[in-house]
């Protein structure tokens, strides 16, 4: 798989994980606002640690997943029931780049 691709793939990968991960926690804490914010730190963290441990694009999906629900969950918290809206807008530029890549190219004309 060419490089650019496997990127790609990654940060879809990442931002998916990141923007599902926003959407269950603002569902799970809801009216408890330090908990919430306890758990993006801990999340954040626990994706850091985990780009520490792995190389290259998958590294770079385990630190897009931790900054990916900062952005969602920071417009999320004045008005939680926006986090579905966030995690589409946030998604939606990376999917066609990703999808519009084949390994396969037209033949060149000279």
């Amino acid at each position: 798989m060419p490089g650019m691709l496997r990127k790609s793939t990654f940060r879809m990968i990442g931002t998916a994980v990141g923007a599902l991960a926003a959407v269950v926690l603002t569902a799970v804490f809801p009216q408890d606002r330090s908990a919430f914010l306890f758990t993006i730190v801990a999340w954040a963290s626990a994706c850091t640690f985990l780009s520490t441990l792995l190389r290259n694009f998958a590294a770079y999906a385990a630190i897009l997943a931790g900054y990916t629900l900062i952005i969602v969950v920071s417009t999320s918290i004045a008005a939680p029931d926006q986090a579905a809206t966030g995690r589409t807008l946030r998604r939606t530029p990376s999917l066609p780049a990703t999808l519009g890549r084949s390994p396969i190219r037209p033949p060149r004309v000279l």
